[in-house]
């Protein structure tokens, strides 16, 4: 299984030359593209990165080729996604737009500016469609898509493709090109006890998880979105109208408006008697930027995660 870390991939030359070929067939034209990145070969409006977030006057100047644009690409590296803030009424008003978020999370600690870690609250108020890609290919897919689009990724190393992987050996290729979710359950991390929801960026981490909490003779099954504001499906109701407990492991702070946007889809779902638990690192635990470090210390690392859910129990 060949593999990469999407956020040098997208940083390279190679990602623009990539992503012409990618959607040169279809109707997608990204006619603008502005980033912190330096893309030494391509035509792209520059932000300087040393430009402060509160510093808005490089991006005022953008403004207007940014209205302009039928389709604007902004990727952030440094900087923030508040750093967006002024323009958000522009961005807003768009029928298509692509923003990637690089180092977002937990890994924005030492790679960004200032960490970030609410970036959900900012964008599901904008009504983008919000991607964890599971792999390259799901994120591929996202790109030939003409909507308002928002992808996260983080500093981790993903597989090309997640399809008849002896490691895994539960995803089918043809199930992640235009999937919102994928039931682990059918592949046998089942169980009727609790459920558990896992965002993309999350998928091995949810699997490693899950193996810990069967070696405690507890069931549990796992779904992993990968279209973080998708509608919930059949099953992933069904199981939890059974299971009488949730927990959501989320890469962002447990902030009151977090925790208000899922108790009001549960309740859209009749879900009202559901225990529900949501897990996120504890960022004020952190003390390194080193990223081999930072899920340990902020307890969302497999070993950290599978104590916190059984806890719960």
């Amino acid at each position: 299984m060949q593999s990469l870390f999407l956020t040098e991939y997208i940083k390279s030359n190679m990602f623009i030359q990539d992503l012409r070929k990618e959607v040169a067939d279809r109707d997608v034209n990204f006619d603008l593209i502005v980033s912190d990145l330096n893309y030494s070969d391509c035509p792209i409006l520059t932000i300087n990165p040393e430009n402060k977030p509160e510093n808005v006057s490089l991006l005022d100047a953008r403004k207007d080729a940014i209205s302009a644009s039928k389709h604007p690409l902004i990727i952030l590296n440094e900087l923030n996604l508040n750093f967006l803030e002024p323009i958000f009424d522009i961005l807003n008003k768009k029928d298509y737009i692509t923003i990637i978020n690089i180092h977002a999370w937990l890994w924005s600690y030492g790679k960004k500016i200032s960490p970030e870690t609410n970036d959900l609250d900012y964008v599901y108020n904008l009504n983008f469609n919000i991607f964890e890609p599971i792999d390259l290919e799901n994120m591929r897919n996202i790109f030939k898509q003409n909507q308002k689009q928002y992808i996260r990724l983080l500093h981790k190393e993903m597989p090309d493709a997640i399809f008849d992987v002896d490691e895994l050996g539960i995803i089918d290729a043809s199930m992640l090109e235009n999937l919102d979710s994928i039931s682990l359950k059918t592949y046998g991390f089942a169980g009727n006890s609790w459920v558990i929801f896992a965002t993309g960026s999350l998928f091995a981490t949810a699997i490693q998880t899950w193996e810990i909490i069967q070696n405690h003779n507890k069931q549990v099954s796992i779904f992993v979105l990968q279209k973080l504001n998708a509608d919930w499906s059949e099953e992933m109701i069904n199981n939890i109208k059974n299971s009488k407990k949730l927990f959501i492991l989320v890469d962002h702070e447990n902030t009151d408006e977090l925790t208000k946007r899922i108790e009001n889809r549960m309740k859209n779902y009749e879900l009202n008697d559901i225990q529900l638990n949501i897990i996120c690192p504890k960022y004020g635990n952190l003390t390194t930027i080193l990223n081999e470090y930072q899920e340990e210390q902020s307890d969302f690392d497999p070993e950290r995660l599978s104590q916190r859910i059984i806890s719960k129990l």
